[in-house]
């Protein structure tokens, strides 16, 4: 079935052409500051154009950290020129310069603030030994925590900033934070979209978090000298875009985020990309495919955030948008231990697409007489955020995580495999340029896949039900149906597969009623004021986060996504808590009434 494009995308895309956008990316981006920010950009576009796309445009978006896009907010621009952290001796000269900024940027937590010209002297306290009672006035904490844990107490005690040796583990892949060595951890979560408290934070390496609490040790104190030379100012981020025309408006989407420092997240994604965009456009000047029927579209921006500009910004492309996929480090070499996944989106939106990829891979690991390990995971909140019902565009994201390097100094070109670059931009290529030119052989064949998944959820669904006592039978009926499959999946994945121009087959749909499950019915109906999935950023103060904070968290925006102005509040309680595990509906009907009270005042909900 995919042969043919298989061969020709294999002939076309070319690894040292993607290594070079891979590393181009990478070596701006690495820096993660807003002039470095619009250098890959420009670059982006640059390459766009040179590749013969159409539509190439850079979108603005408005970096004061004040302009929200949906709920999303460019943090204020930064800029960073230098950035040291020195152990010093008692008479104030440096014993031990420990990290520089422009030789490991990871060591300054983004959007830190800038210190005096000659940085500070001061006294590094370890809260995490003394406690936070400790006098902290003109000190600098040092913690194993993310920095972002301290600014409140930093604020209070009136620190001069933080140190923190913070790094998280993944079973198997980093087992231990000192399998970090003398890297430093990547934190772009310190104080976010406005950082007017005067802090700064540095990422100090497991090794130099040993240095600094050996010397408390010792000598009952550590004096350490900080600079930071950097600045805030009012700014552009951009999102960018370009298209491979098609003969209608319809479109399908390749997505990847740009603006961090990684080599594997995310110059991988883009550079691949790139490079297929290139590819196949040069098929089409070659001759050798035809001009698709849909265009297929790139876009590239700070991840979620610049996704989210995008789609405010071309509601009407969105609309006309079939589905998408998202690489995310998908570059990964050995050494990064890294599994290869595919999330799927979410059951209230779900599409042939998540059946299709699984299905390439497969075919394309026959093609290369080679087996391909992979699985395929449920929603998380990433550059697949088109999957909101809102916008309505299913996306399969397709990642390696968790990673040894993973938002870290070690994540350099080193940790990247061009091989699996290219095997990644085949399966892509091949996916995009299915959809985007249906045919006759392409519709029995996702007739087949169809068919093969109704089969399968209506046998399952049938021996679930011989169980199931009478008395039982709604409750347990629906709870299990939803678990599994989400509520009206069939629905849901025909009527979109449909759209691509094929037969729409039987539907299965589930009818019921939230009071068999609640002791109390709220009959409000929820209806969504925002596009897009929540932040909630700079609605509180730093260091104070909301008591349930959306921020790339799935369980807080998951409701949000059955808020369909027709699903009353119970039966949303019902789905969302069944989809999210909830053993007590009735508990989590009542967080989620106080969690949408919150969402009311602040305006991104209202009850009809």
């Amino acid at each position: 079935m995919f042969n043919d494009i298989f061969a020709l995308l294999e002939k076309y895309f070319n690894r040292e052409s993607a290594y070079a956008y891979v590393e181009k990316i990478y070596s701006t981006d690495r820096f993660f500051d807003s002039a470095r920010f619009n250098l890959t950009a420009e670059f982006v576009y640059n390459e766009m154009i040179n590749s013969g796309l159409s539509q190439v445009e850079k979108i603005p978006l408005i970096a004061d950290g004040k302009t929200r896009y949906g709920d999303w907010v460019p943090p204020k621009a930064w800029d960073v020129k230098e950035a040291v952290l020195s152990l010093l001796n008692t008479d104030g000269s440096v014993e031990t310069e420990l990290h520089r900024y422009s030789e490991t940027p990871c060591m300054l937590a983004m959007m830190s603030a800038g210190t005096k010209d000659g940085g500070i002297d001061a006294e590094l306290v370890d809260i995490d030994a003394c406690g936070e009672d400790y006098d902290l006035s003109g000190k600098i904490i040092l913690t194993n925590k993310k920095p972002a844990e301290s600014v409140k107490i930093a604020i209070e005690k009136k620190a001069a900033g933080i140190v923190s040796d913070y790094f998280p583990v993944y079973n198997g892949v980093r087992d231990t934070p000192d399998a970090m060595g003398s890297n430093c951890r990547w934190d772009n979560d310190f104080i976010w979209p406005v950082n007017d408290t005067g802090l700064f934070a540095f990422c100090v390496s497991p090794e130099s978090g040993k240095i600094l609490r050996n010397r408390i040790a010792e000598k009952k104190t550590a004096l350490v000298r900080a600079e930071v030379d950097a600045r805030f100012y009012d700014g552009v981020n951009y999102t960018v875009t370009g298209v491979i025309p098609g003969e209608t408006r319809e479109e399908f989407l390749l997505c990847a985020h740009l603006y961090e420092p990684g080599a594997n997240d995310n110059a991988s994604g883009c550079g691949m990309l790139l490079e297929l965009a290139r590819a196949v456009n040069k098929l089409i000047d070659d001759g050798k495919i035809k001009r698709p029927r849909r265009s297929v579209r790139f876009v590239f921006g700070y991840e979620v955030l610049g996704l989210t500009g995008y789609w405010v910004n071309n509601k009407e492309n969105v609309k006309n948008t079939l589905c998408a996929i998202n690489p995310d480090m998908v570059g990964a070499a050995s050494a990064e231990k890294a599994p290869f996944t595919l999330w799927k989106p979410p059951p209230c939106g779900r599409s042939f697409i998540e059946l299709l990829m699984p299905e390439i891979i497969d075919e394309y690991g026959k093609y290369k007489n080679t087996k391909i390990d992979f699985s395929v995971h449920g929603f998380g909140v990433g550059d697949n955020i088109l999957s909101d019902p809102q916008a309505g565009v299913p996306t399969v994201c397709m990642i390696m995580h968790p990673a040894l390097s993973y938002h870290s100094s070690m994540d350099d070109m080193s940790m990247v495999d061009m091989d699996i670059i290219k095997r990644n931009g085949i399966l892509c290529g091949a996916a995009a340029l299915f959809c985007a030119e249906p045919d006759e052989k392409g519709k029995k064949y996702l007739d087949e896949l169809m068919e093969s998944e109704e089969k399968e959820i209506k046998k399952e669904k049938d021996e679930k039900e011989k169980d199931i006592k009478e008395k039982d039978e709604k409750n347990n009926r629906i709870i299990n149906f939803i678990k599994e499959y989400g509520m009206n999946k069939i629905k849901l994945s025909v009527q979109r597969y449909a759209e691509i121009g094929f037969e729409q087959t039987d539907e299965i749909e589930i009818d019921f009623y939230a009071g068999d499950y609640l002791d109390l019915v709220y009959e409000e109906i929820p209806a969504r004021l925002t596009d897009g999935t929540l932040t909630l950023a700079g609605t509180y103060p730093p260091g104070e986060p909301p008591e349930i904070n959306p921020f790339y968290n799935y369980a807080a925006n998951c409701p949000l996504f059955w808020c369909d102005g027709k699903r009353t509040l119970s039966e949303i309680a019902v789905i969302a808590g069944t989809e999210l595990g909830k053993n007590d509906l009735n508990k989590y009907q009542e967080e989620l009434k106080k969690y949408f009270d919150v969402l009311i005042k602040l305006k991104h909900i209202k009850f009809k």
